[in-house]
């Protein structure tokens, strides 16, 4: 899932996102990467990953833009 300046929507979209993975009854991860926010995005990123297991977290230092390969 990607994310530039998110700090207010990461949580309510992997809240949204959490219950219909695991309803699907087999194993998942969730992948969010901070494409170079400069608000808080990557701290809400981390603190949820203190409550969700299967969130995993990429971070870019500067902004990439949509369709930005390595």
């Amino acid at each position: 899932m990607p994310a530039f300046d998110g700090e207010e929507s990461v949580a309510p979209l992997v809240a949204e996102l959490l219950p219909v993975l695991a309803a699907l009854k087999r194993g998942f991860e969730v992948v969010v990467v901070d494409d170079g926010s400069t608000d808080g995005t990557f701290d809400e990123i981390r603190r949820l990953k203190g409550a969700v297991p299967e969130l995993r977290a990429i971070r870019f230092r500067r902004n990439r833009g949509e369709g930005k390969i390595a």
